[in-house]
C-alpha cells in the first residue's frame, strides 16, 4: 500500500509540476513558513481566506447554530463563498471538560472540503473572554496552559489541515513592558506542540489598548497592539520563519477610539510595509468585524479593506461566521441561513483569489491550486468581474457571461473559450451549487445554459458557484458568479484545455525555471520503481524458496506416515 501511495503521489506531482496550475502533495510533506512578509506552503505564497465560528470556547460547549444546520451545511456554505481557512476558538475549560470529539469532527469535516483549521486558545473558563493572559499565568510558570496546548496538539496532530496555532486570544492585561513576558509564553507554547510532533504556525496576537503611550496618534484595540516588536526589539527566538503575527482590529462600533491608516500602520502596518526590515513575519489579521449598519461603519471596514490591499497584508479571519455576535454579527443574518452579501462583497474584494486546496481521501493526496503566472498561490475561482456587454476573449481563459435576460428569476448563462476542439475536451454538463447539491442545467442550448428559479431571486444566491463538466475532468469555480447584471462576463483561471497557449506559455516558463525540480521528482519517482521491481523480485525469490520448502516438507511428512466504533444554540452577545 506504501508503494501505491508513493506512485500516486509521484503521477499526480509529475501531472501537476507540468501543467503549472496545480500542485500536489502527501499530507505528511506539507511545509507551513512566514517569510517575506507572506504565508509559504512548500516555498509558494498561500492567499488565506478566513473566518471565525465560535461556540466551543462558550458554555455551549459546542459550535452555535447547530439547531438549524448541520456541520456540513455550514461548512459547504463557507467552502460555496470562497473561504480556505477557520478560526477555531476553544477554551481550557472546554479542553478539560468538554467533548473533544466533537471539535475533532469539525476539523476532519473540514479538511475534507479542503479548509484550512486554526485552533484558537480563547479563555481559560468557558465564554470568560475578557479574562486576561494573567488568568492562565500561575505565576508565569503556565503550566495548566501549556498542557491545554499539548492537549490540543495530540488531538489534532494527524490532521493535515490543521496549519497554526493562535497561541492565547487579546492578552489585554499585558502591559508595554510585559511584552518580552508574552513572547516567551507563546515560546513555550511552540516549544511544548512542536515536541508533540506538529509543526505548526505560531500565531502571536497583539495585546493592550495603550498604544498612545508608544508613540500612536491613536489607541489601540484589545489584541492590536503590537508596537512592542519594535519598541523592545524583543521577537520569538523558536523556530526558524514559523511566526505570525496576528492583531485584532476594530472600529469605533467596539472601541469608541477613531481610526486612521496612519494609526494601522503604527500598530502593526509597519511590521509588512516595508518600513521596517528586522521583520520578515507575516501579518494575519485576525479578528476584524463590524455589523456594517451605519455609514461610519462601512466606511471604517471599507476604509480598512483598502489600506490592507494597499500594504498587500490580505490574508485575515473576519469576525466571524455567527449572527450572534452581539457587537458585530455576523456574515450569516440572524435566521442562520441568508448571507449578509454587502461584508461578503468587501471580503471578495480583499481577497479576490484565495489559494485553493483539495483532498482526496482515498488516496491520501492534497492538491494546491498555484498560480501560472507570477508564482503566487491563487485559486481557480474568479479572477475578474467586468460589465461589459462583448464577449471576448481573455487569453484563452474560461468566461461566464450573463444572457441578456432577466436574471434575477430566469438564470442564463453563456460559456466563452470553452472550444475544446484542439485537445478532444468537451462541455457535457453545467450545474449550480444550491441547497448543498449541484444542481445541472435545466435548458442547453449549444454554449447557453439556463435554470428556472428555485422559488425565490438568484440574487439570493449570490455568489453562485459553477460547476463544469467536460469529457476528461470537472472544473469548480467556487463563487464565480457574483452579480446578475445583464451581460456581465466573469472570467475563470481556467482553460477549457490543459495545454492551451496560455497553459503552454506557463508550461514553458516553468520549464526554464523549474527544471530542477523535475528532475528530482522524475529521479524519486525512478528509485520508486526501482524499489518496486527490487521488492517484486525479492517476493518472487522468497515465494519460490517458500514453495520448494513446502514441498520438502511434503516429501518428508508423506515418508513419514507411510512409516510406522448537539447542545442547541443560545445567543452570545460579545464578539469575542
Amino acid at each position: 500500500m506504501v508503494f501505491v501511495r508513493l506512485v500516486l503521489l509521484c503521477a499526480c506531482t509529475a501531472a501537476r509540476v507540468v501543467q503549472g496550475v496545480d500542485v500536489c502533495y502527501s499530507p505528511g510533506s506539507l511545509d507551513w513558513q512566514s517569510y517575506d512578509n507572506e504565508l509559504k506552503l512548500n516555498g509558494n505564497r498561500f492567499d488565506l481566506k478566513g473566518l471565525s465560528w465560535f461556540g466551543f470556547e462558550t458554555t455551549n460547549y459546542n459550535l452555535y447554530g447547530l439547531d438549524k444546520h448541520s456541520v456540513d451545511w455550514y461548512l459547504d456554505w463557507i467552502k460555496a463563498q470562497g473561504f480556505n481557512a477557520m478560526r477555531l476558538p476553544f477554551s481550557q475549560d472546554f479542553i478539560q471538560n468538554g467533548d473533544k470529539a466533537a471539535y475533532l469532527s469539525v476539523v476532519q469535516k473540514a479538511a475534507d472540503r479542503g479548509i484550512l483549521v486554526m485552533p484558537d486558545f480563547h479563555s481559560k473558563s468557558a465564554g470568560a473572554y475578557t479574562e486576561g493572559l494573567s488568568a492562565i499565568s500561575e505565576g508565569g510558570a503556565y503550566g495548566t496552559a501549556i498542557a491545554t496546548w499539548v492537549a490540543v496538539a495530540d488531538l489534532l496532530k494527524d490532521e493535515w489541515n490543521v496549519f497554526a496555532g493562535d497561541c492565547y486570544n487579546e492578552p489585554h492585561d499585558v502591559s508595554n513592558a510585559g511584552w518580552p513576558t508574552f513572547v516567551s509564553f507563546c515560546e513555550k507554547v511552540a516549544t511544548a506542540i512542536w515536541a508533540r510532533g506538529v509543526s505548526w504556525l505560531i500565531v502571536v496576537e497583539g495585546t493592550n489598548y495603550d498604544c498612545m503611550s508608544l508613540g500612536a496618534d491613536i489607541n489601540c484595540a484589545w489584541g492590536e497592539n503590537l508596537m512592542g516588536i519594535r519598541a523592545s526589539s524583543r521577537s520569538l527566538t523558536v523556530g526558524t520563519n514559523k511566526v505570525v503575527w496576528s492583531p485584532h482590529v476594530y472600529g469605533e462600533e467596539i472601541t469608541s477610539n477613531a481610526w486612521s491608516s496612519i494609526a494601522w500602520q503604527q500598530h502593526w502596518g509597519y511590521l509588512v510595509d516595508g518600513s521596517y526590515a528586522a521583520n520578515v513575519a507575516d501579518v494575519v489579521i485576525g479578528e476584524f468585524g463590524t455589523r456594517f449598519d451605519s455609514s461610519a461603519q462601512q466606511e471604517w471596514l471599507t476604509g480598512l479593506v483598502n489600506y490592507l490591499i494597499s500594504i498587500d497584508a490580505r490574508n485575515t479571519f473576519f469576525w466571524c461566521l455567527n449572527p450572534n455576535s452581539g457587537d458585530t454579527g455576523g456574515l450569516l443574518n440572524d435566521d442562520w441561513t441568508t448571507a449578509r452579501d454587502d461584508k461578503l462583497a468587501l471580503l471578495n474584494t480583499l481577497q479576490p483569489n484565495p489559494t485553493a486546496i483539495s483532498y482526496n481521501a482515498a488516496t491520501e493526496i492534497v492538491c494546491v491550486s498555484t498560480s501560472s503566472t507570477s508564482g503566487t498561490t491563487t485559486s481557480s475561482t474568479t479572477t475578474s468581474t467586468t460589465s461589459s456587454s462583448a464577449g471576448g476573449n481573455s487569453g484563452g481563459y474560461i468566461q461566464i457571461q450573463n444572457d441578456n435576460a432577466n436574471q434575477q428569476w430566469y438564470l442564463s448563462i453563456n460559456l466563452l473559450n470553452v472550444d475544446g476542439s484542439a485537445c478532444g475536451e468537451a462541455v457535457t454538463s453545467v450545474s449550480i451549487y444550491y441547497n448543498n447539491a449541484w444542481v445541472a442545467a435545466a435548458q442547453n442550448f449549444g454554449d447557453r445554459y439556463a435554470w428556472n428559479n428555485f422559488g425565490f431571486s438568484f440574487k439570493d444566491m449570490l455568489p453562485i458557484s459553477l460547476q463544469i463538466t467536460t469529457s476528461q475532468r470537472t472544473l469548480t469555480l467556487w463563487s464565480i458568479i457574483t452579480a446578475i447584471d445583464k451581460s456581465s462576463i466573469f472570467t475563470a483561471s481556467e482553460t477549457i484545455c490543459d495545454l492551451s497557449s496560455a497553459h503552454q506559455a506557463a508550461e514553458e516558463s516553468q520549464n526554464t525555471a523549474g527544471t530542477s525540480t523535475k528532475v528530482v521528482i522524475i529521479a524519486v519517482c525512478a528509485v520508486v520503481a526501482l524499489l518496486m521491481v527490487l521488492s517484486v523480485g525479492a517476493f518472487y525469490i522468497v515465494h519460490v524458496n517458500r514453495k520448494k520448502t513446502k514441498q520438502m516438507e511434503k516429501v518428508a511428512d508423506d515418508a513419514f506416515e507411510n512409516s510406522d466504533d448537539d447542545r442547541p444554540a443560545t445567543s452570545e452577545t460579545v464578539h469575542g
